[in-house]
């Protein structure tokens, strides 16, 4: 008998038909199946691909899938097979994938996969397993200026380069941080066009103590001449990097006038996943409000974000369109 199932991550789907042959008509990558004999107890478990069939006495059939995939199988008494006929796709997926650091892969090998495009938005190698980077240099790779649309006619598994690993390193540049309320959202941030970066948190992190070591340089010239006082932070989305929800980050507060520079750290735990790190600056409980109060130019400026731990930092995103049956 044929069988069609959408299957969730994690979750077991069960054929309580007895038979002698399986067939793995349609599925992705990461698909095992559990196989139980006449007497209920387990003959074997293994990953099957698309294509795969065999023979072998069953009662009870048992399919658990390590991401969301639709699948096809067959479980019956009799041996499938047939000629299968050029097919067209008939469902089409967007995506909006995080890119990283190093020599990354960005698709896995996937048959239902009949066709995809893929958008960078800076410059970008591409390749197979073997594609290698070292200092800058790429081998057996391609390259793509950024917003090139590259488009991909196999399965298999594809992979990319964008920027050298830089370790433990989050941010090397030198920005102001925006004069905000701690209150902020995540849309009103962006609107005011607030400088941030994009980090992911990996599994065996979460909720995990991570030290981040900052060095901000103060430059303070307040029109009055009454002593400053600033709370520097670190803005961050929680449940991911399109959500308002925000927590805060204390950095040091020189309560100085003039020109200095700090090196700190501050420690966080954080969930597992992509967060996003707004640099900000508010007064005492008060809105810097301009040159009124504060001469010009005043302010913080962060020149670098590093952690203890290796988080993976990300670079931008690539737009992905894929073609699927």
């Amino acid at each position: 008998m044929m069988y069609n199932q959408i299957l969730k991550a994690g979750e077991p789907w069960d054929i309580h038909q007895a038979g002698r042959s399986i067939a793995i008509i349609k599925a992705q990558p990461g698909l095992r199946v559990s196989v139980f004999g006449m007497g209920g107890d387990k003959q074997f478990e293994s990953e099957l691909p698309q294509g795969t069939s065999i023979d072998v006495p069953f009662k009870q059939l048992q399919f658990i899938a390590d991401r969301d995939m639709k699948v096809t199988v067959w479980a019956g008494n009799f041996r499938y097979g047939y000629t299968e006929q050029p097919s067209r796709p008939n469902e089409l997926v967007g995506r909006r994938l995080p890119l990283y650091t190093g020599v990354k892969k960005l698709l896995d090998y996937d048959p239902p996969r009949q066709r995809a495009t893929v958008r960078f938005p800076m410059d970008a190698w591409v390749g197979g397993a073997n594609m290698q980077a070292s200092h800058g240099v790429v081998d057996n790779g391609r390259f793509y200026p950024a917003g090139s649309e590259i488009e991909i006619t196999n399965y298999g598994e594809f992979f990319y380069y964008v920027k050298e690993a830089e370790g433990t390193a989050l941010y090397t540049s030198s920005v102001p941080m925006l004069r905000a309320r701690s209150s902020s959202t995540r849309t009103e941030l962006e609107a005011q066009n607030t400088a941030y970066i994009d980090f992911e948190v990996p599994e065996h992190l979460h909720n995990q103590t991570i030290r981040l070591t900052y060095r901000l340089q103060y430059n303070y010239q307040h029109a009055s001449g009454q002593q400053i006082g600033t709370r520097p932070r670190l803005l961050y989305t929680i449940g991911g990097p399109q959500t308002d929800e925000m927590a805060e980050i204390y950095l040091y507060s020189p309560g100085v006038h003039g020109q200095r520079e700090y090196t700190g750290s501050s420690t966080v735990a954080l969930s597992a996943g992509v967060h996003r790190i707004f640099f900000a600056e508010t007064t005492w409980g008060e809105l810097i409000d301009g040159d009124s109060t504060w001469g010009d130019p005043s302010g913080t400026t962060i020149e670098l974000l590093m952690t203890d731990q290796p988080l993976l930092s990300v670079e931008g995103y690539a737009e992905v369109m894929e073609e699927r049956v």
